[in-house]
């Protein structure tokens, strides 16, 4: 890997991508944007930020980052910074 790339194994902190499976049988998956000892705050892609009571889920499991393998090569890091951000507050 090229220095500055960024893979789903390094993904930047506050870019997390999780999904949650409820114990109603829902599930979500977005953007972790904070998390606490009783929720989660995840930005989701159609439904905006969720709060998620963490006594609600019933697993949890770190998701694949939506940015294909080897954009930090072709984008400066400000760049990719400035794409995720943008992405990121996309409803």
């Amino acid at each position: 890997m090229a220095a500055g790339g960024m893979t789903n194994k390094q993904i930047a902190q506050g870019f997390d991508s999780v999904m949650v499976v409820l114990k109603d049988g829902d599930s979500q998956a977005g953007v972790l944007r904070s998390e606490t000892p009783e929720e989660l705050l995840i930005n989701t892609p159609d439904k905006g930020v969720l709060t998620i009571k963490k006594a609600e889920i019933q697993s949890r499991r770190t998701a694949l980052s939506p940015m294909p393998e080897g954009m930090g090569q072709v984008l400066s890091k400000e760049d990719l910074r400035n794409l995720v951000e943008f992405l990121s507050s996309l409803k």
